[in-house]
């Protein structure tokens, strides 16, 4: 949100905070890791494992074989990144 009147050369700028949360996922292809603890911002969950089921895995592997995709968010993405940044 932007603030100000042309009579005055001060403005006020207010930005909404970046997203906090995060997403972590594991993605298996048959007998093939994909994806281990890949961290994602926001909340994401759905959306990375139907593209590991969907997109990812057809191109990896022969259809029909196992697909293990499982993602899980957290509120707090310092939570997935802890001592690894």
């Amino acid at each position: 949100i932007r603030q100000g009147d042309s009579s005055s050369s001060s403005s006020t700028t207010i930005t909404e905070a970046p997203p906090k949360g995060g997403t972590t996922c594991e993605c298996i292809c048959g007998d093939r890791l994909v994806w281990h603890r890949l961290i994602f911002a926001g909340d994401v969950k759905s959306e990375k494992e139907r593209e590991c089921e969907h997109e990812i895995c057809p191109q990896v592997i022969i259809p029909g074989l196992q697909v293990h995709a499982e993602c899980h968010y957290v509120e707090d993405i310092s939570e997935l990144t802890a001592g690894t940044l």
